[in-house]
């Protein structure tokens, strides 16, 4: 059984995401979007290029960092039990150490 106290932080969290989701604005675009030669679709929003491939992995390029995201369809187990794993990954361009030249 929960505590007056754990009750009144649960009331005060909850409120303050509501009040943080009321405040956020939404807003939608009519987005561009290109096809290539593989059926890979891009859409850019404000510079970020968001690729959906022909396997369902999402791709973000924000131009630094790269993000990628197994998006495939649940199966078995996974709409069974309504939950799952995907496979992801980021690699960043400033991540990279710049090693200078020998010069010779």
């Amino acid at each position: 059984m929960l505590s007056q106290r754990s009750k009144f932080n649960f009331i005060i969290i909850v409120s303050l995401c509501i009040v943080n989701i009321l405040m956020t604005e939404s807003f939608f675009h009519s987005l561009p979007m290109t096809v290539d030669h593989k059926g890979d679709i891009t859409v850019d929003f404000d510079g970020v290029k968001f690729t959906l491939d022909f396997d369902f992995t999402l791709t973000v390029n924000d131009g630094d960092c790269i993000y990628k995201v197994d998006l495939t369809l649940p199966e078995g187990d996974e709409l069974a039990s309504k939950q799952g794993t995907r496979n992801g990954s980021v690699h960043c361009k400033s991540w990279s150490i710049s090693r200078p030249r020998n010069q010779s």
